[in-house]
């Protein structure tokens, strides 16, 4: 299973985060302080519940038993065979080979080895296509938990974008407040106009 689509690992990302957030948050009192997520911290969460991590690594396990598959055309491989056969007419197969016909009960067994000698190549090819396909799965693993933590750092650096403007903007409207104060303790000490007052309090408002 190869997956490269950003989008695709971010909705993942998106998902685990807030099962995780769900499930182990606690009850939340009146005053209670919040909670302080570090990007440290916000990385190892994805990486820890993210399920692409997990694919990642059983097909990087999956790929290395298909080398260890391959390789083992390498070796010798044996074949026994145990009959035990009655007398039938017509019939020559016993111990896995053809022999003479059977004419009484008898029970035989037999053992076949096989050597691989020289096929040409193909078997060195096909070890070095499963080895190079499971370079390739790791480096897929890889890939995916790169993706992951670059998800996780864009959406952590755009919250606090998020909050460096939520507070610019709560300081400008504290400020404007300050300056309708001060407009409306002018007005009434008759040192402003209603215009004045009027429109420094449409400033706040805007």
């Amino acid at each position: 299973m190869k997956v490269r689509r950003p989008l695709f690992v971010l909705f993942l990302l998106l998902i685990t985060i807030s099962a995780v957030a769900q499930a182990n948050q606690p009850a939340l009192l009146p005053n209670a302080p919040a909670a302080r997520l570090t990007l440290k911290d916000a990385e190892a969460l994805a990486l820890k519940n993210n399920p692409l991590i997990t694919v990642g690594r059983l097909t990087a396990l999956a790929s290395q038993q298909v080398l260890r598959e391959t390789r083992s055309a390498y070796w010798p491989s044996a074949v026994v065979d145990l009959t035990g056969v009655d007398t039938h007419d017509n019939s020559r197969i016993t111990a896995g080979g053809l022999n003479n016909p059977i004419i009484y009960q008898r029970a035989a067994a037999g053992t076949t080895v096989s050597q691989l000698i020289t096929d040409f190549g193909r078997t060195r090819n096909l070890v070095a296509s499963s080895s190079l396909q499971a370079k390739a799965e790791n480096e897929n693993a890889v890939a995916n938990a790169l993706q992951i933590k670059l998800a996780v750092d864009q959406a952590f650096y755009n919250a606090l974008q998020t909050r460096a403007v939520l507070q610019v903007a709560q300081g400008t409207v504290a400020e404007r407040q300050t300056v309708t104060d001060q407009v409306q303790a002018l007005f009434d000490s008759k040192l402003k106009s209603a215009l004045d007052l009027s429109l420094a309090s449409q400033s706040c408002a805007g």
